[in-house]
């Protein structure tokens, strides 16, 4: 046995009642409704449960590392062909779940669900859904192996009189990074946060109480005039100052010039930003700092973000910028160092395929960072807070390359330039594609692959690491694409 099994859950219109005729709702006012779990196949399987051979095609699903040197490694999907059986017949469901609006699974305390309460429910799904939960699990054995490869939703794209076609979509983290607020103009912004220590930065102001001024600290922590202090045109107005206990303060005294701060946010490394987005409850992730895969310890942070955005994409970029890579699978999060090994596999010449391949990215020729450092002055034109543009650069060899721009995650130039070069390393190793069968240990983002190649007139010893993955599971193989070494 060998194949890609599929569950699909779709939600009737029935509606749980108990023996009183009373609506059943969870404390949010949420209605419980029955979801069917319908398992099915592109060939029939009888294991466990009966897998029934309703999947005509899908698309392979693959992995893909955003840069050369890291980010977000993001599932991506294609779309599912059904055949129109699946939909107009009567269809095994296997075991009924009963879920909210919010797809938490519920059960009673004593098991006394009432069947007359659901009676006339059918177990087709006519007429076609527009939308239905899809999970699509592999193995080489039996389902005792089963291993999650996607969830997500399936979006009815178009059918015919043979076949049912669903665009698929991935389990999506929308929420935004930065909290918004109606300011002191009553306008509707966005509330910059700092990430690490920061300087001089412009709190918002918001609007006045009881004649104060009012501003948010930004996610700074501590104490006022001890871990965080304020300042007028540059001069400590600390003495001014009273913390609300709240994230904001207020000033007892209307200021003459710019409101500034300093301090440290609550978030001060790669692993603490992970450990709040995973813990978040709209993305409700597992994630555990693990030393052997990221850097120890991991990087700190010095930014003031201001700008809206996706979280996951912030923090795409954030583990880019420190040469960290991440992905996301059956609900954990996991952070990769891409100079560290998410476990290691060694291939024989018959453990994969003939004829990998070998290349580069085209060269490049400088990375360079900009930033800015504030910090208070006194001139003849008075004191104040001055913005002073830094720059670093790092070269590589190929004069002839293109030039690029990274967005520096730190305001410390020697730690830019270490991470530049790290960067710069990263987008000149090899790149390699190779491909293996599929077994039910599937390769991972980030695992380190070591074989030999004797297709040549010397051997080549490859020592690789995986950066995008293609499940081709029509074919039983895994196509790898990563940078590694080769000598």
């Amino acid at each position: 046995m060998s194949d890609i099994l599929t569950e699909i859950s779709a939600q009737t219109s029935t509606i749980w009642k108990d023996t009183q005729r009373v609506k059943w709702v969870n404390s949010d006012a949420a209605t419980w409704y029955e979801a069917a779990t319908i398992r099915i196949s592109t060939e029939a399987v009888a294991d466990v449960h009966y897998w029934d051979d309703h999947v005509i095609s899908f698309t392979p699903p693959q992995y893909i590392t955003p840069y050369p040197y890291g980010g977000y490694t993001k599932l991506s999907f294609g779309d599912m062909e059904f055949d129109l059986d699946f939909f107009t017949t009567p269809t095994s469901i296997g075991n009924s779940l009963w879920t909210d609006t919010d797809d938490v699974a519920w059960a009673d305390s004593d098991n006394t669900w009432q069947t007359e309460a659901i009676t006339g429910v059918q177990t087709d799904l006519w007429p076609i859904p527009r939308q239905v939960t899809i999970l699509q699990k592999f193995t080489e054995t039996n389902e005792a192996n089963l291993v999650l490869i996607y969830e997500g939703t399936g979006y009815l794209a178009n059918y015919n009189r043979e076949s049912v076609k669903y665009d698929l979509y991935p389990k999506t983290y929308d929420l935004d990074l930065l909290d918004e607020v109606v300011d002191y103009n009553g306008e509707t912004v966005v509330l910059p946060r700092a990430f690490g220590e920061v300087t001089h930065v412009n709190p918002i102001r918001l609007p006045d109480v009881g004649g104060y001024p009012v501003y948010h600290l930004g996610s700074i922590q501590g104490t006022n005039s001890v871990d965080w202090n304020i300042f007028d045109d540059g001069v400590d107005i600390n003495s001014n100052v009273v913390d609300n206990g709240n994230g904001t303060f207020y000033l007892t005294a209307s200021p003459v010039g710019e409101v500034t701060m300093s301090g440290t946010g609550e978030y001060t490394t790669i692993s603490e930003v992970a450990a709040w987005m995973a813990d978040d409850s709209m993305f409700s992730l597992s994630y555990s700092y693990n030393s052997s895969i990221e850097e120890d310890p991991s990087p700190t942070i010095k930014y003031w973000a201001s700008s809206q955005q996706k979280l996951v994409d912030f923090f795409s970029e954030l583990c880019a910028f420190f040469n960290h890579m991440y992905y996301i699978n059956n609900g954990v999060l996991v952070v990769v160092d891409m100079t560290k090994n998410n476990g290691t596999r060694t291939l024989t010449e018959y453990d994969y395929f003939a004829a990998p391949t070998y290349g580069y990215d085209p060269p490049v020729s400088l990375l360079k960072a900009t930033w800015q450092i504030r910090t208070a002055v006194e001139e003849t034109i008075g004191r104040y807070v001055k913005s002073e543009d830094e720059e670093a650069e790092v070269t590589s060899d190929y004069a002839y390359g293109q030039e690029k721009n990274i967005v520096p995650f730190h305001d410390e130039r020697a730690e830019i330039r270490t991470r530049l070069a790290a960067i710069l390393n990263s987008m000149h190793k090899s790149r390699i594609t190779i491909q293996i069968p599929l077994t039910d240990d599937l390769p991972a983002p980030g695992e380190q692959i070591i074989f030999s190649d004797s297709s040549f007139k010397a051997d080549l010893s490859v020592t690789m690491n995986c950066r995008s993955i293609r499940y081709d599971f029509k074919e039983d193989i895994a196509e790898i694409e990563g940078d590694g070494v080769i000598t």
